[in-house]
């Protein structure tokens, strides 16, 4: 079967798309996946969940059971839910940082009722990943669907502090004489507090410094980067996105047709090493 992928990388100062590609061959496919293919996102949406709860007065040395969810922990209106870690441990109470180094499925889902569901929803809309999420637990672990485009522009928050920049490819556009008939807005919107917005970017250093997305180095990167991995259910899609002090930048990685790419085909494998890439090649 055909594996299919896409790629976008943002300016950090200004939103515009330095690239975008919306599949591997255009002969092959004309579907732009990076504009309009909507996919789960998985554990990229965990920063945004740590952000809105330090907006809520969390910090990352807080300290966060890891174990299963107990009786009672998530209201009875939303009915069962017991997810598990992907690597099916469960390492008692850790700092609560340490939930999105690792990316900790039952620590992230604690953290988001302890923000609110309600709370995390609404910076998921502000962030632009979706206009009605869903308020329910599933919503911390990415059990919606977005796209690359969208979800790269949210990821420009934490590039920038708690600003989502506005993409966008054509900068101006003038007539033969220089009468300017289109420019680009620029459009910027505030989604966190700095403080917010910098506590969580300080931790997704430390995801490609020693965690999910630790073979970064391995792949080939040079200096300080920060990201997140994410892998949805069944290993249906691999997505890393991140960012360096210039670009940000979103790879996906499945099937057009969802099933499964490979066992163990996470986020980490597929993703990043193509996240890499881009990134060094934006050095030269």
């Amino acid at each position: 079967p055909y594996l299919q992928a896409a790629a976008m990388a943002m300016d950090n100062k200004s939103g515009g798309i330095r690239a975008i590609v919306g599949g591997r061959d255009y002969d092959k496919s004309k579907f732009h996946r990076a504009l309009f293919g909507r996919r789960q996102i998985g554990s990229t949406v965990k920063p945004f969940v740590y952000a809105e709860a330090f907006e809520n007065g969390l910090r990352p040395s807080d300290p966060v059971d890891d174990g299963r969810l107990g009786h009672g922990e998530i209201p009875s209106r939303y009915g069962a839910y017991d997810p598990s870690n992907s690597d099916g441990t469960y390492l008692g109470i850790r700092p609560a940082g340490e939930g999105l180094i690792d990316s900790r499925n039952t620590m992230t889902v604690r953290i988001g009722l302890k923000a609110g569901l309600d709370n995390v929803a609404d910076a998921i809309i502000r962030a632009g990943l979706c206009k009605e999420p869903p308020r329910y637990p599933a919503l911390c672990l990415g059990a919606f669907e977005t796209t690359l485009k969208d979800l790269t522009s949210a990821y420009t928050v934490f590039a920038t502090s708690g600003t989502r920049l506005q993409p966008y490819i054509i900068e101006r556009v003038t007539d033969s004489e220089g009468h300017l008939l289109y420019k680009a807005t620029g459009g910027k919107l505030s989604v966190f507090s700095t403080e917010a917005a910098r506590m969580t970017t300080d931790l997704l250093e430390k995801v490609v410094e020693r965690g999910t997305a630790s073979r970064a180095h391995d792949f080939g990167l040079r200096g300080r980067a920060a990201g997140k991995t994410g892998t949805t259910n069944n290993f249906v899609d691999a997505w890393f996105l991140g960012f360096d002090s210039r670009l940000t930048c979103g790879v996906w990685v499945g099937f057009d047709q969802p099933r499964t790419i490979r066992p163990g085909g996470y986020g980490a494998t597929l993703a990043l090493p193509i996240w890499v890439d881009i990134i060094q090649s934006g050095k030269k």
